[in-house]
């Protein structure tokens, strides 16, 4: 069996036809580097990483269970700033993604914009079951919708 061979992660692979030479140069120059371990943040992504504030740490990690299905909680970012509610299934595969981001809705630091159906609203019923989080009581439109989403807050 034919083929260049490049070694990476400790390991020698074998790539075979139909991958272009200006490739395999550059995979000469520029052998791939393995991920880094779980959790460790290339030294050049530093100053990307998320810095959960401390009314949201709670949120990270925490296991839910909706409709039998245990998820898990973690926070993200939207592009503009805001923070995001992510659920995630026990073998690491996203759920749904919790909030909405409507960047013309004002929210303060410790609160959510939460769709009002689906998946997301169920999630909230179990955080407002479990005393995670509070209604502000405010509805927020979004497009032709004039009942989209439901404000939350932190406890």
């Amino acid at each position: 069996m034919s083929g260049k061979e490049v070694s990476f992660g400790g390991r020698t692979w074998r790539l075979l036809g139909g991958i272009p030479k200006d490739v395999l140069e550059m995979l000469e120059r520029e052998p791939p580097t393995e991920p880094p371990p779980s959790g460790d943040v290339p030294p050049e992504d530093e100053g990307r990483r998320l810095r959960v504030p401390k009314d949201w740490r709670h949120l990270e990690g925490l296991r839910v269970d909706v409709d039998g299905n245990p998820l898990t909680l973690t926070v993200g970012q939207y592009a503009n700033g805001r923070l995001a509610l992510q659920a995630f299934t026990m073998l690491g595969e996203m759920e749904c993604t919790v909030t909405v981001n409507i960047p013309e809705w004002p929210v303060g630091p410790k609160q959510l914009l939460v769709p009002r159906q689906g998946l997301p609203a169920r999630i909230v019923g179990y955080l407002v079951a479990t005393n995670v989080v509070r209604s502000t009581g405010e509805v927020v439109p979004s497009g032709y919708v004039q009942r989209y989403a439901e404000k939350w807050e932190l406890v």
